[in-house]
This record gives structure tokens, C-alpha cells and sequence, in this order.
């Protein structure tokens, strides 16, 4: 994801765009320390091509939540804010200040689980917050899935442009980007 003063060109936000086009491939994105070792467990025992995204970051302060499965949802309204990785705690963040949102957290991020696409035609509202390139991301990914499957409502998918992101902090470039929970209550109308 966004490395922040590293310089632009390290940012990890390539990775999943060209990752999910490698076909058999495996794409974990835990969002602490404690869901990555679940992660690596995960790839250890699979026999082919993955994936693990590393939560730069997330090693404090977060909250224990039990993560079972390739899915996690934080029950709230008819409007879902779906995103994966450390960006899961922007959206957190955002639900404590708006219970009425729906979070879904993707712990496998690709191939994507079969539930999600079908629980998501619950919704009238999604939002897609990804920390990577919106072309060819996870989004797009669901967006084509959510049209295969009929879905009626309102998608969007919030995500790095065809540019490069500057030198700044994370926080910083979190902003500027319309990633952060400011940014995801904006979005949904909170």
C-alpha cells in the first residue's frame, strides 16, 4: 500500500493489479500482525501461486477482532463501505462514528469469495475503498462480478488514480488520496 515518506517509487500499490491477473493466484491482505500470521498459515498450506500483502503499520493499537474465513462484516445499514488490508481500520474507524454503515473487510482478497458478491445485492449503496491502483484492482474485480450477478444499486470504487503518489506521510497521503475515514463518511453521506 502507501508507504508514505519512502518516495514514490516504492509505493506498494501496483501489487494486486497485476498479481490477480496471474492465473491460479492467491491473494491474502490481513490488517494487523495477528491476522497476517493467520495469512501465512493460509498460503503455507495452499498448493499453488499466493500472495500475502504485508500490513505496514498495524502492528499496535488495534482492536482484537476475530477473523474467521476469507470475509468479515461489521453489520450496520443498507450502505457498505467494502475494503481490505490496514485500510479496514479507516472504515472501523468510520463505523464507530456512523454505526449505520455496513463494513466488509475481504481477508482474501482474491479469487474473490462467492459470498461476498452474492451478500453485496443486499445493499443499495457500496462503496470499494482500495490502497492500490483502481485499474485492474480488487474494485473493478467486483464491480464486473456485481454486473454478472444483477446487481441494481449504487457502486463505487475509491482508489488510486493512473498516477503516482508523492513523497508525504501515510496519514497525509491517506487524505489526499479519499482513503481515510473522513473521506469514507463523506462518501456515504455521514
Amino acid at each position: 500500500g502507501v508507504v508514505g515518506e519512502d518516495g514514490e517509487t516504492h509505493q506498494g500499490v501496483f501489487d494486486v493489479s497485476f498479481l490477480s491477473s496471474v492465473p491460479g493466484m492467491v491473494i491474502y491482505s490481513p490488517a494487523s500482525y495477528k491476522e497476517l500470521e493467520t495469512a501465512i498459515q493460509n498460503a503455507a498450506a495452499y498448493d499453488g501461486f499466493c500472495a500475502v500483502r504485508y500490513p505496514r503499520g498495524c502492528e499496535g493499537d488495534v482492536p482484537d477482532l476475530t477473523v474467521s474465513g476469507d470475509v468479515t462484516v461489521l453489520e450496520g445499514g443498507k450502505k457498505a463501505i467494502v475494503t481490505y488490508g490496514r485500510l479496514f481500520w479507516e472504515a472501523y474507524a468510520a463505523k464507530e462514528q456512523n454505526p449505520e454503515i455496513t463494513v466488509i473487510k475481504l481477508n482474501r482478497i482474491y479469487p474473490l469469495p462467492e459470498k461476498v458478491v452474492e451478500g453485496l445485492s443486499a445493499y443499495q449503496e457500496i462503496h470499494f475503498f482500495e490502497e492500490g491502483i483502481q485499474n485492474g484492482g480488487i474494485g473493478e474485480h467486483l464491480a464486473a462480478a456485481l454486473t454478472e450477478n444483477g446487481y441494481r444499486g449504487t457502486y463505487r470504487i475509491h482508489a488510486i488514480g493512473e498516477r503516482f503518489v508523492p513523497c508525504s506521510t501515510v496519514k497525509e497521503a491517506l487524505h489526499d488520496l479519499g482513503l481515510d475515514k473522513d473521506s469514507m463518511l463523506k462518501a456515504v453521506g455521514s
